[in-house]
């Protein structure tokens, strides 16, 4: 099973034409640098595991989804995506209390 630049790059365009992003806002989204996001949607280069899993996220999509356009059962909504975002810059002692505190709350509910 191949990635293929040029067809992952394809779906990177389609995504962020989807959400009626730039590619500034974009790349600002992913806390990437434009000029990288550039070489991904042009399908120059692939993108590391790092740089994938922040374009999954922002998009709500699995990585699997976006490098081989697979679509996955496990797609995440876009407020699951936004979360998910937000903790993948919190340090890992601070994110594993957050990730506890959002499952109790979700166990009180449910």
């Amino acid at each position: 099973m191949n990635v293929n630049a040029n067809e992952m790059g394809a779906r990177l365009r389609n995504l962020r034409g989807g959400k009626g992003w730039t590619r500034e806002a974009t790349a600002e989204k992913a806390d990437i640098a434009i000029d990288t996001l550039a070489r991904l949607e042009q399908g120059r280069h692939l993108p590391s595991l790092k740089v994938a899993l922040r374009l999954a996220t922002l998009f709500g999509v699995t990585v699997e989804e976006l490098a081989l356009g697979k679509e996955s059962d496990t797609r995440l909504d876009e407020d699951a995506a936004r979360v998910v975002a937000a903790l993948m810059y919190v340090p890992q002692p601070q994110r594993k209390t957050l990730v506890d505190l959002v499952v109790g709350v979700k166990d009180l509910l449910v």
